[in-house]
C-alpha cells in the first residue's frame, strides 16, 4: 500500500469555512473547485480580521489630532463659515483626539479674548459629555471674537473724490478730454445737485478745466450743466493733469 496522501492543513482549515449558498453559486460560476473556493474565503477572512485588528484607516477629510491653541483657531476659522459663525462644540471635537486638551485650549483662548464660549439655551437638548461645564451652565457654542465684533465703518468718499475716481472712465478717446456736461449729468442722476457738483469740480487741483473752443456749440441744456469761470464762461472740458 502507498503512503496516505498528506492533506494541506490550510485546505483542511479552509474547507471548514462554510460558504453561503449565494457565495458558493458564484464560485461555481467562476469554475472554482471546493478547495480553491474555500482557500479564497479563508484568505478573505484573514484579511478582514487583520483590518479589524489594526483598525480601519480614518476616512474623514481631517484626521483627529491633538488640540493646540493654534490648531483650534485654524479649525474654528474653517468651520465658522459653515455654521454661521456659531460652531457647535461637538463638531469641533471631531477634529481632535484629546477632549481635555481641547477644553483647556478653548478656555485659554477665551481668557485671551480670542473666542467666546456660549451656553446652551436648553441643556436638556444637548449631549452634556460634548459640552464644557461652568457652574450650573453648559458651554456648547464657540464664536471667534473677530467675527462678531462690528466692523469699523468705512469713511464714505467725498463728492470731489468720487468725481476724481470717475473721470478716467469718461475721457473722450479722440480728444483726450472729459466732457463736463456728461460727467455732471452722471452725478445728477445719482441725486446730487448741479451746484454742489460744480463746487466739487472747481475745487479739484488734479484737473485742468477748459471752455468750449467754438462759439455756440453748446446746447442750452449742456451749458447749464457746465461750471463757470470768473467771467461766467462755461467750462465744458476737463483734462487730467
Amino acid at each position: 500500500m502507498g503512503r496516505p496522501k498528506k492533506e494541506n492543513p490550510l485546505v483542511v482549515l479552509a474547507v471548514r469555512v462554510e460558504p453561503r449558498e449565494a457565495d458558493r453559486a458564484a464560485e461555481l460560476a467562476l469554475g472554482l473547485t471546493l478547495p480553491q473556493s474555500a482557500l479564497l474565503r479563508l484568505a478573505l477572512r484573514i484579511g478582514l480580521d487583520e483590518l479589524e485588528r489594526q483598525g480601519a484607516p480614518d476616512q474623514s477629510p481631517q484626521s483627529p489630532k491633538r488640540a493646540t491653541k493654534r490648531g483650534v483657531l485654524a479649525a474654528l476659522r474653517e468651520l465658522a463659515p459653515e455654521h454661521g459663525g456659531l460652531v457647535p462644540l461637538p463638531v469641533l471635537r471631531h477634529r481632535f483626539v484629546d477632549a481635555h486638551g481641547l477644553d483647556a485650549a478653548l478656555l485659554a483662548l477665551e481668557e485671551q479674548f480670542v473666542v467666546d464660549l456660549k451656553v446652551a439655551n436648553d441643556p436638556s437638548q444637548i449631549n452634556k459629555s460634548q459640552a464644557i461645564r461652568r457652574g450650573e451652565s453648559w458651554l456648547f457654542w464657540v464664536v471667534l471674537r473677530d467675527q462678531v465684533e462690528p466692523a469699523k465703518p468705512r469713511r464714505a468718499a467725498s463728492l470731489p473724490e468720487r468725481i476724481e475716481q470717475r473721470m478716467p472712465s469718461m475721457v473722450d478717446d479722440r480728444l483726450g478730454l472729459i466732457p463736463l456736461p456728461k460727467l455732471v449729468q452722471s452725478f445728477v442722476d445719482e441725486g446730487c445737485t448741479v451746484a454742489e457738483i460744480h463746487r466739487a469740480i472747481l475745487s479739484l487741483e488734479s484737473v485742468e478745466l477748459r471752455p468750449e473752443s467754438g462759439m455756440g456749440r453748446l446746447s442750452k441744456g449742456d451749458a447749464a450743466l457746465c461750471p463757470r469761470e470768473g467771467e461766467g464762461v462755461p467750462l465744458s472740458w476737463a483734462r487730467i493733469r
